[in-house]
Protein backbone atom coordinates (compact mmCIF):
# COMPACT_ATOMS: atom_id res chain seq x y z
CA UNK A 1 0.00 0.00 0.00
CA UNK A 2 0.92 3.68 -0.72
CA UNK A 3 1.80 5.84 1.96
CA UNK A 4 -1.32 8.14 0.31
CA UNK A 5 -3.45 5.36 0.47
CA UNK A 6 -2.35 4.73 3.54
CA UNK A 7 -2.75 8.03 4.80
CA UNK A 8 -6.52 7.83 3.08
CA UNK A 9 -7.04 4.52 4.95
CA UNK A 10 -6.04 5.94 8.51
CA UNK A 11 -8.04 9.27 7.96
CA UNK A 12 -11.32 7.35 6.87
CA UNK A 13 -10.52 5.07 10.05
CA UNK A 14 -10.57 8.26 12.33
CA UNK A 15 -13.67 9.74 10.31
CA UNK A 16 -15.51 6.89 11.05
CA UNK A 17 -14.54 6.29 15.20
CA UNK A 18 -15.46 10.26 15.47
CA UNK A 19 -19.39 9.30 13.91
CA UNK A 20 -19.03 6.34 15.93
CA UNK A 21 -18.51 8.28 19.18
CA UNK A 22 -20.94 10.96 18.05
CA UNK A 23 -23.61 8.61 17.71
CA UNK A 24 -23.12 7.61 21.40
CA UNK A 25 -23.43 11.15 22.89
CA UNK A 26 -26.57 11.09 21.30
CA UNK A 27 -27.60 8.59 23.50
CA UNK A 28 -27.23 10.55 26.23
CA UNK A 29 -28.78 13.97 25.36
CA UNK A 30 -32.01 12.25 25.08
CA UNK A 31 -34.32 11.07 27.58
CA UNK A 32 -36.58 8.48 25.56
CA UNK A 33 -33.20 6.57 24.66
CA UNK A 34 -34.07 3.13 25.66
CA UNK A 35 -32.55 3.55 28.81
CA UNK A 36 -32.79 0.99 31.50
CA UNK A 37 -30.40 3.22 33.97
CA UNK A 38 -31.38 6.24 35.71
CA UNK A 39 -28.85 7.80 37.37
CA UNK A 40 -29.05 10.26 40.17
CA UNK A 41 -25.88 12.47 41.41
CA UNK A 42 -25.15 15.39 43.07
CA UNK A 43 -26.66 16.67 46.60
CA UNK A 44 -30.43 17.88 47.02
CA UNK A 45 -29.81 21.59 45.97
CA UNK A 46 -27.78 20.78 42.77
CA UNK A 47 -28.82 17.50 41.14
CA UNK A 48 -29.67 16.53 38.04
CA UNK A 49 -30.89 13.14 36.26
CA UNK A 50 -28.74 10.97 33.34
CA UNK A 51 -30.69 8.41 31.45
CA UNK A 52 -27.94 5.66 30.23
CA UNK A 53 -27.04 1.65 29.46
CA UNK A 54 -26.54 -0.92 31.59
CA UNK A 55 -24.91 -2.59 28.84
CA UNK A 56 -22.60 -0.12 27.57
CA UNK A 57 -21.87 1.12 31.33
CA UNK A 58 -20.52 -2.42 32.19
CA UNK A 59 -18.60 -3.31 29.24
CA UNK A 60 -16.74 -0.09 30.17
CA UNK A 61 -16.32 0.13 33.96
CA UNK A 62 -15.45 -2.73 36.60
CA UNK A 63 -16.99 -0.36 38.95
CA UNK A 64 -20.77 -0.37 37.57
CA UNK A 65 -20.68 -4.13 35.76
CA UNK A 66 -20.13 -4.95 39.96
CA UNK A 67 -22.54 -2.18 41.19
CA UNK A 68 -25.40 -2.76 38.85
CA UNK A 69 -25.49 -6.78 39.10
CA UNK A 70 -25.87 -6.78 42.92
CA UNK A 71 -29.24 -8.25 43.95
CA UNK A 72 -29.87 -5.23 46.57
CA UNK A 73 -29.69 -2.91 43.64
CA UNK A 74 -33.37 -0.12 43.54
CA UNK A 75 -35.53 -0.71 40.75
CA UNK A 76 -38.79 1.21 39.26
CA UNK A 77 -40.81 -1.44 36.97
CA UNK A 78 -38.06 -2.45 34.69
CA UNK A 79 -35.52 0.71 35.18
CA UNK A 80 -32.31 0.39 37.75
CA UNK A 81 -32.39 3.62 39.64
CA UNK A 82 -28.84 4.40 40.67
CA UNK A 83 -28.30 7.25 43.29
CA UNK A 84 -24.67 8.87 43.37
CA UNK A 85 -24.80 11.80 45.68
CA UNK A 86 -21.12 12.09 46.30
CA UNK A 87 -20.57 12.83 42.96
CA UNK A 88 -21.56 16.22 41.04
CA UNK A 89 -23.00 16.46 38.01
CA UNK A 90 -20.39 17.96 35.61
CA UNK A 91 -17.69 15.54 36.95
CA UNK A 92 -20.28 13.06 36.21
CA UNK A 93 -21.39 13.95 32.61
CA UNK A 94 -17.62 13.80 31.55
CA UNK A 95 -17.64 10.36 33.14
CA UNK A 96 -20.36 9.00 30.85
CA UNK A 97 -18.98 10.98 28.36
CA UNK A 98 -15.93 9.13 28.35
CA UNK A 99 -17.66 5.42 28.92
CA UNK A 100 -20.01 6.38 25.83
CA UNK A 101 -17.21 7.96 23.59
CA UNK A 102 -13.90 7.37 25.16
CA UNK A 103 -13.26 11.17 24.87
CA UNK A 104 -13.43 13.81 27.11
CA UNK A 105 -13.18 17.86 27.35
CA UNK A 106 -11.42 19.48 30.43
CA UNK A 107 -10.30 23.01 28.97
CA UNK A 108 -13.56 24.62 31.12
CA UNK A 109 -12.38 22.41 34.88
CA UNK A 110 -10.61 24.36 37.31
CA UNK A 111 -7.27 22.67 38.86
CA UNK A 112 -9.70 21.68 42.21
CA UNK A 113 -12.09 20.25 39.75
CA UNK A 114 -9.54 18.20 38.05
CA UNK A 115 -8.36 16.43 41.45
CA UNK A 116 -12.59 15.96 41.75
CA UNK A 117 -12.44 14.04 38.44
CA UNK A 118 -9.41 12.04 39.35
CA UNK A 119 -11.48 11.36 42.69
CA UNK A 120 -14.41 10.03 40.72
CA UNK A 121 -12.10 8.35 38.72
CA UNK A 122 -10.25 6.04 40.74
CA UNK A 123 -13.51 5.24 42.43
CA UNK A 124 -15.58 4.39 39.26
CA UNK A 125 -11.89 2.69 38.22
CA UNK A 126 -11.23 4.53 35.50
CA UNK A 127 -7.06 4.24 35.32
CA UNK A 128 -7.12 6.20 31.91
CA UNK A 129 -9.26 9.19 32.64
CA UNK A 130 -7.15 9.20 35.60
CA UNK A 131 -4.00 8.86 33.81
CA UNK A 132 -5.42 11.32 31.17
CA UNK A 133 -6.47 13.96 33.86
CA UNK A 134 -2.90 13.87 35.59
CA UNK A 135 -1.31 14.47 32.43
CA UNK A 136 -4.00 18.05 32.26
CA UNK A 137 -3.80 19.23 35.58
CA UNK A 138 0.15 19.26 35.27
CA UNK A 139 0.16 21.13 31.82
CA UNK A 140 -1.81 23.86 34.44
CA UNK A 141 0.83 23.85 37.05
CA UNK A 142 1.47 27.79 36.58
CA UNK A 143 -2.24 28.27 37.26
CA UNK A 144 -1.87 26.22 41.08
CA UNK A 145 1.34 26.39 42.22
CA UNK A 146 0.86 29.23 44.24
CA UNK A 147 -2.33 29.08 45.30
CA UNK A 148 -3.65 25.05 45.57
CA UNK A 149 -0.48 23.46 45.78
CA UNK A 150 -0.92 22.02 48.96
CA UNK A 151 -4.52 20.31 47.84
CA UNK A 152 -2.62 18.96 44.87
CA UNK A 153 0.31 17.11 46.72
CA UNK A 154 -2.34 15.95 48.96
CA UNK A 155 -4.22 14.20 46.14
CA UNK A 156 -1.47 12.84 44.82
CA UNK A 157 -0.62 10.93 47.52
CA UNK A 158 -3.74 9.36 47.79
CA UNK A 159 -3.63 7.57 44.36
CA UNK A 160 -0.72 5.54 43.23
CA UNK A 161 -1.97 5.83 39.52
CA UNK A 162 -0.94 9.60 40.21
CA UNK A 163 2.68 9.05 40.19
CA UNK A 164 4.02 12.11 37.49
CA UNK A 165 2.18 14.58 39.84
CA UNK A 166 3.12 13.30 43.05
CA UNK A 167 7.07 13.16 41.66
CA UNK A 168 6.55 16.87 40.16
CA UNK A 169 4.96 17.70 43.46
CA UNK A 170 7.84 16.12 45.86
CA UNK A 171 10.75 17.48 43.48
CA UNK A 172 9.29 20.97 43.90
CA UNK A 173 9.35 20.83 47.56
CA UNK A 174 12.58 19.57 47.80
CA UNK A 175 13.56 22.71 45.59
CA UNK A 176 11.47 25.02 47.22
CA UNK A 177 10.34 23.98 50.93
CA UNK A 178 9.23 27.59 51.75
CA UNK A 179 5.69 26.36 49.34
CA UNK A 180 4.64 24.04 52.11
CA UNK A 181 6.69 24.54 55.50
CA UNK A 182 6.00 28.64 55.49
CA UNK A 183 2.07 28.09 54.19
CA UNK A 184 -0.60 27.90 56.50
CA UNK A 185 -1.31 24.25 55.63
CA UNK A 186 2.43 23.02 56.84
CA UNK A 187 0.44 21.75 60.05
CA UNK A 188 -2.23 19.27 58.40
CA UNK A 189 0.77 17.42 56.87
CA UNK A 190 0.61 13.62 57.77
CA UNK A 191 3.49 11.94 59.54
CA UNK A 192 4.07 9.69 56.32
CA UNK A 193 4.10 13.06 54.24
CA UNK A 194 6.42 14.44 56.57
CA UNK A 195 8.77 11.13 56.96
CA UNK A 196 8.73 10.84 53.18
CA UNK A 197 10.28 14.45 52.86
CA UNK A 198 12.78 14.14 55.10
CA UNK A 199 14.28 10.82 53.83
CA UNK A 200 15.15 12.52 50.90
CA UNK A 201 18.50 13.60 50.32
CA UNK A 202 18.12 16.63 48.29
CA UNK A 203 16.01 18.65 50.07
CA UNK A 204 16.94 22.00 49.95
CA UNK A 205 16.52 23.13 53.85
CA UNK A 206 19.84 23.72 56.08
CA UNK A 207 19.20 21.32 58.74
CA UNK A 208 18.07 22.93 62.10
CA UNK A 209 15.41 25.45 59.90
CA UNK A 210 13.95 21.57 59.32
CA UNK A 211 14.14 20.69 62.76
CA UNK A 212 12.09 23.85 63.98
CA UNK A 213 9.61 22.73 61.77
CA UNK A 214 9.56 19.62 62.93
CA UNK A 215 8.90 20.68 66.57
CA UNK A 216 6.75 23.15 65.65
CA UNK A 217 4.96 20.71 63.90
CA UNK A 218 4.66 18.34 66.93
CA UNK A 219 3.62 21.17 69.20
CA UNK A 220 0.09 21.91 66.83
CA UNK A 221 -0.28 18.09 67.87
CA UNK A 222 -0.31 18.27 71.21
CA UNK A 223 -3.30 18.24 73.44
CA UNK A 224 -2.05 20.60 75.81
CA UNK A 225 -1.74 24.15 74.10
CA UNK A 226 2.30 25.05 74.09
CA UNK A 227 2.30 27.85 71.41
CA UNK A 228 4.06 30.37 72.96
CA UNK A 229 4.75 29.34 75.94
CA UNK A 230 8.34 29.24 76.49
CA UNK A 231 10.16 26.00 76.91
CA UNK A 232 11.96 26.48 80.18
CA UNK A 233 8.37 26.52 81.62
CA UNK A 234 7.30 23.16 80.12
CA UNK A 235 6.56 19.98 82.51
CA UNK A 236 7.99 16.58 82.27
CA UNK A 237 4.73 15.64 80.63
CA UNK A 238 4.88 18.32 77.68
CA UNK A 239 8.18 16.71 76.58
CA UNK A 240 6.66 13.37 76.99
CA UNK A 241 4.13 13.58 74.87
CA UNK A 242 5.70 16.02 72.32
CA UNK A 243 8.20 12.87 71.95
CA UNK A 244 5.81 10.58 70.93
CA UNK A 245 4.19 12.38 68.44
CA UNK A 246 8.16 13.60 66.80
CA UNK A 247 10.10 10.62 67.29
CA UNK A 248 10.01 8.62 64.53
CA UNK A 249 10.43 12.40 62.29
CA UNK A 250 13.47 13.04 65.02
CA UNK A 251 15.11 10.44 63.72
CA UNK A 252 15.49 11.27 60.25
CA UNK A 253 17.43 15.02 61.34
CA UNK A 254 20.56 14.61 60.67
CA UNK A 255 22.01 16.44 63.45
CA UNK A 256 25.41 16.22 61.98
CA UNK A 257 24.50 18.64 59.66
CA UNK A 258 23.83 21.04 62.62
CA UNK A 259 25.80 23.35 63.98
CA UNK A 260 27.20 23.36 67.52
CA UNK A 261 25.76 27.25 68.32
CA UNK A 262 22.62 25.88 66.75
CA UNK A 263 22.30 22.93 68.67
CA UNK A 264 23.02 24.33 72.33
CA UNK A 265 20.40 27.45 71.22
CA UNK A 266 17.75 25.47 69.69
CA UNK A 267 18.06 21.93 70.37
CA UNK A 268 19.54 21.54 73.87
CA UNK A 269 16.92 23.34 75.61
CA UNK A 270 14.37 19.94 74.84
CA UNK A 271 17.16 17.47 75.73
CA UNK A 272 14.70 16.74 78.66
CA UNK A 273 12.44 14.87 75.51
CA UNK A 274 15.04 13.10 73.92
CA UNK A 275 16.28 9.48 75.16
CA UNK A 276 19.05 9.37 77.55
CA UNK A 277 21.58 7.28 75.37
CA UNK A 278 20.49 9.51 72.07
CA UNK A 279 21.02 12.99 73.51
CA UNK A 280 24.14 11.62 74.22
CA UNK A 281 25.51 9.95 71.05
CA UNK A 282 24.31 13.24 69.62
CA UNK A 283 26.72 15.68 71.98
CA UNK A 284 29.79 12.87 71.45
CA UNK A 285 29.17 13.40 67.79
CA UNK A 286 30.41 17.29 68.19
CA UNK A 287 33.28 15.69 69.95
CA UNK A 288 34.11 12.39 67.80
CA UNK A 289 32.90 13.71 64.54
CA UNK A 290 32.31 10.54 62.30
CA UNK A 291 33.33 11.74 58.42
CA UNK A 292 30.99 8.58 57.10
CA UNK A 293 27.46 10.17 57.84
CA UNK A 294 25.28 10.80 55.38
CA UNK A 295 25.05 14.14 55.29
CA UNK A 296 22.29 16.01 52.75
CA UNK A 297 24.65 19.06 52.76
CA UNK A 298 27.44 17.62 50.38
CA UNK A 299 24.09 17.07 47.80
CA UNK A 300 23.80 20.93 48.33
CA UNK A 301 27.36 22.14 48.26
CA UNK A 302 27.80 22.65 51.50
CA UNK A 303 29.49 20.05 52.93
CA UNK A 304 29.78 18.73 56.86
CA UNK A 305 31.84 21.14 59.29
CA UNK A 306 34.47 19.32 61.34
CA UNK A 307 37.10 20.57 64.18
CA UNK A 308 34.86 23.56 64.23
CA UNK A 309 36.99 26.41 65.99
CA UNK A 310 35.16 27.86 69.51
CA UNK A 311 33.99 31.24 69.70
CA UNK A 312 35.91 33.81 71.37
CA UNK A 313 39.41 32.20 70.54
CA UNK A 314 42.78 33.59 70.88
CA UNK A 315 45.62 31.21 69.77
CA UNK A 316 49.48 31.68 68.98
CA UNK A 317 49.85 28.16 67.85
CA UNK A 318 47.15 26.09 66.28
CA UNK A 319 44.27 24.68 68.43
CA UNK A 320 41.12 23.41 68.11
CA UNK A 321 38.00 23.04 70.14
CA UNK A 322 33.80 23.49 70.94
CA UNK A 323 32.27 25.88 73.24
CA UNK A 324 29.40 27.80 73.49
CA UNK A 325 28.84 31.56 74.48
CA UNK A 326 31.86 33.18 76.16
CA UNK A 327 34.91 31.58 75.67
CA UNK A 328 39.07 32.44 76.02
CA UNK A 329 41.13 30.40 75.02
CA UNK A 330 45.01 31.18 75.20
CA UNK A 331 47.94 28.59 74.09
CA UNK A 332 51.51 28.61 73.62
CA UNK A 333 51.11 24.83 72.32
CA UNK A 334 48.63 22.93 70.48
CA UNK A 335 45.23 21.95 72.24
CA UNK A 336 42.58 19.96 71.23
CA UNK A 337 38.87 19.19 72.24
CA UNK A 338 38.37 22.08 74.90
CA UNK A 339 34.09 21.70 74.89
CA UNK A 340 31.62 23.43 76.81
CA UNK A 341 28.36 25.26 76.65
CA UNK A 342 28.35 28.80 78.59
CA UNK A 343 31.21 30.62 79.92
CA UNK A 344 34.68 28.82 79.39
CA UNK A 345 37.97 29.96 79.65
CA UNK A 346 40.97 27.48 79.14
CA UNK A 347 44.84 28.52 79.53
CA UNK A 348 47.37 25.71 78.57
CA UNK A 349 51.01 25.85 78.74
CA UNK A 350 51.14 21.84 77.19
CA UNK A 351 49.04 20.11 75.45
CA UNK A 352 45.25 19.44 76.95
CA UNK A 353 42.18 17.98 74.99
CA UNK A 354 39.13 16.57 75.86
CA UNK A 355 37.18 19.92 78.43
CA UNK A 356 33.36 19.25 78.30
CA UNK A 357 30.86 21.09 80.46
CA UNK A 358 27.64 22.88 80.56
CA UNK A 359 27.63 25.88 82.50
CA UNK A 360 30.62 28.23 83.25
CA UNK A 361 34.03 26.30 82.42
CA UNK A 362 37.34 27.08 83.69
CA UNK A 363 40.23 24.89 82.78
CA UNK A 364 43.97 25.24 83.67
CA UNK A 365 46.48 23.10 83.01
CA UNK A 366 50.57 22.54 83.35
CA UNK A 367 50.36 18.99 81.86
CA UNK A 368 47.87 16.91 79.69
CA UNK A 369 44.32 16.42 81.15
CA UNK A 370 41.04 15.50 80.09
CA UNK A 371 37.63 16.70 81.61
CA UNK A 372 34.05 15.79 80.73
CA UNK A 373 31.45 16.96 82.63
CA UNK A 374 27.88 17.54 83.25
CA UNK A 375 27.22 20.27 86.25
CA UNK A 376 29.48 21.52 88.82
CA UNK A 377 32.75 19.89 88.94
CA UNK A 378 36.62 21.09 90.56
CA UNK A 379 39.74 19.28 89.64
CA UNK A 380 43.02 20.47 89.94
CA UNK A 381 45.53 18.74 87.67
CA UNK A 382 49.16 18.42 87.65
CA UNK A 383 49.39 15.44 85.85
CA UNK A 384 46.94 13.52 83.08
CA UNK A 385 43.50 12.95 84.36
CA UNK A 386 40.14 12.22 83.37
CA UNK A 387 36.86 13.36 84.94
CA UNK A 388 33.05 12.76 84.49
CA UNK A 389 30.20 14.93 86.08
CA UNK A 390 27.21 16.19 85.69
CA UNK A 391 27.10 20.16 86.57
CA UNK A 392 29.20 23.22 86.62
CA UNK A 393 33.15 22.61 85.66
CA UNK A 394 35.60 24.17 87.61
CA UNK A 395 39.45 23.91 87.13
CA UNK A 396 41.35 26.36 89.20
CA UNK A 397 44.41 28.19 88.25
CA UNK A 398 47.90 26.41 90.03
CA UNK A 399 49.35 28.90 92.91
CA UNK A 400 51.80 31.73 91.54
CA UNK A 401 55.32 30.84 91.62
CA UNK A 402 57.77 32.34 94.57
CA UNK A 403 59.37 35.44 92.53
CA UNK A 404 63.47 34.25 93.44
CA UNK A 405 64.27 38.22 93.91
CA UNK A 406 62.08 38.78 97.03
Amino acid sequence: MSSENFLLARLSENFLLARLSQNFETLLQISNNNHDVIINVGDELNSKTFYAHSLILTSQSTYFKTALSSNWIKKDEDKIIFEKPNVSSKIFETILKHLYCGVVNLKEFTPLELLDLISSADEFMLPELMSFTESHLLSLADSWMNTDFFKVHLHAQKFSECKNLREFCVKKICKNPEIIFESNDFINLSEVMLIDLLKKDDFEMDEIELWKYVVQWGIHKCSTNLNGKNVNEWNDENFKELWEIIKNLVELIRFYDISIENFYNMVKPYSSMFPRDMFENLLWNYIMPQSNKHSRRKRLGFGPTTNARPFGQTTTTPSSGFGFGRQTTTTTAPSSGGFGFGRQTTTTTAPSSGGFGFGHQTTTTTAPSSGFGFGHQTTTTTAPSSSFGFGQIIIPDPPEEEDDDI
